[in-house]
C-alpha cells in the first residue's frame, strides 16, 4: 500500500491559492480551475478560498461566470484590490530592504 500523500496546512494552500489569484488578475478563476492550479482536496481548496473572501482579499469576479466541467456555470474569483496593493507594497518593501 502506497503512503497518504500530505496535504500542505491550511496557510500554505491559502498562500497558493492567492499566487494564482494575483498571477490570473483580473479574470480570476473557479474553484475548479482553482483545484485544478493548486491541488489537494476540492473541498479544502474551496474553504480555503471562503477563508480569503472572509478575510477580504478575494472577491468574486463580477459579471464573470465560467462554465465548469460538469457544465454549471460557476463564479470566478479573483485578488480583491487590497491583496493586489499588498502584494504590490510587499515586493516593494522587500526590494527597500535588501538596499538599506
Amino acid at each position: 500500500m502506497a503512503p497518504a500523500r500530505r496535504l500542505p496546512p491550511s496557510g500554505v494552500l491559502r498562500g497558493r491559492i492567492m499566487a494564482v489569484l494575483l498571477e490570473l488578475a483580473p479574470w480570476g478563476a473557479t474553484d475548479e480551475q482553482l483545484h485544478g492550479l493548486v491541488g489537494g482536496r476540492f473541498s479544502s481548496v474551496k474553504d480555503a478560498r471562503l477563508k480569503l473572501v472572509r478575510a477580504g482579499l478575494v472577491q468574486a469576479s463580477t459579471g464573470s461566470r465560467q462554465l465548469t466541467s460538469w457544465r454549471r456555470f460557476a463564479t470566478a474569483w479573483r485578488a480583491s484590490k487590497v491583496a493586489r496593493e499588498l502584494a504590490a507594497g510587499h515586493g516593494r518593501d522587500r526590494m527597500d530592504a535588501r538596499h538599506d
